[in-house]
């Protein structure tokens, strides 16, 4: 799995939100694009036109899961090199 770059998805991100869209991570959470919080985007992509809510219910639960798949593909290149 590729962690989407924050800058791969700001432009997409603005046309949504300029036709009445929403783009956040899986959990809900608004995307950070200040650089605070680093290049990548580690909580997915979910970009709706309607009822946003009602995907996040659903999705957000996925988050955890892509986070602990991250930890552990990390851990395996440390113990890998």
């Amino acid at each position: 799995m590729t962690l989407i770059k924050k800058w791969d998805i700001c432009a997409g991100a603005a046309i949504l939100r300029a036709l009445g869209g929403r783009l956040t991570t899986l959990s809900g959470s608004e995307v950070d694009y200040s650089g605070r919080s680093g290049p990548r985007n580690e909580g997915g992509v979910l970009a709706t036109m309607h009822d946003h809510q009602a995907y996040v219910d659903v999705l957000g639960k996925e988050e955890v899961d892509v986070r602990r798949y991250n930890k552990e593909k990390k851990k395996k290149k440390k113990t890998a090199r």
